[in-house]
């Protein structure tokens, strides 16, 4: 665990388990339960919090004092994803595969190929997400980021999808979630333009075409040659 091998008050810290009991979302505090004990809580005592604290979520913990003397939790963990895969995650999930999969049902490429292609990212997606919360919890080296991103875009972004509901892992941090979303996001556009016929694409690329220049004359009109060929000079 995280906290192997540190010090309270000169004794080996106690890993102690409970369940938040009670929790207030607005100012960020509740209280858990361990065997009869009725502990305080703060959101800033959790070293690993993958999404909002709230009633129910197990936890690991030390004892410790606040600043006036009391009895508290710290170096408080989630040991729990109280959260499960539902229905509305598939139906989510569903809506996001409809355009990819018209694309590549359209493509004159084996479906079984690609399909199982994104099926293995997928696979390889949501193992890595588990294996990196896995790390975060214990301390241990960590999955980059960059490798995460590179498996949603070579197809695993479905399994990152789901990962991500299921382990709670990844939610919170707003660049990790901008650049998946761009991903999938990137996907569906890519999609839909093969379906229109790279309409899109070649909208833009009308758009940017650069505009030839014209014959700037200043102003002064150019004399037409003579009958012999010969231009009159002024």
């Amino acid at each position: 665990m995280l906290w192997s091998g540190e010090l309270t008050q000169g004794k080996m810290a106690e890993i102690l388990k409970g369940i938040i009991e009670e929790w207030d979302p607005k100012r960020g505090f509740g209280f858990l339960k361990c065997g009869e004990q009725r502990i305080f809580v703060h959101v800033k005592d959790f070293v690993v919090r993958p999404q909002a604290p709230m009633a129910g979520d197990r936890v690991a913990f030390v004892m410790g004092e606040d600043a006036k003397g009391r009895a508290c939790a710290q170096k408080v963990e989630a040991l729990s994803a109280r959260s499960s895969l539902k229905a509305l995650h598939f139906v989510q999930l569903t809506g996001l595969l409809i355009l990819p999969v018209l694309a590549v049902n359209a493509i004159p490429i084996d479906f079984g190929i690609l399909a199982g292609w994104i099926f293995v990212t997928s696979v390889i997606s949501w193992f890595l997400y588990r294996k990196d919360k896995e790390s975060a919890q214990k301390g241990a080296w960590r999955i980059r980021e960059s490798t995460l991103h590179l498996l949603e875009l070579a197809g695993g972004w479905p399994g990152a999808f789901l990962a991500q509901r299921k382990l709670r892992h990844k939610t919170a941090k707003g660049s990790i979630l901008f650049v998946f979303w761009a991903i999938v996001m990137a996907y569906q556009l890519l999609a839909l333009d093969y379906l229109i016929g790279w309409r899109i694409t070649k909208g833009l690329g009308a758009a940017i075409k650069p505009v030839p220049q014209q014959h700037r004359s200043n102003g002064f009109r150019e004399p037409a040659p003579s009958g012999n060929g010969i231009i009159p000079m002024e």
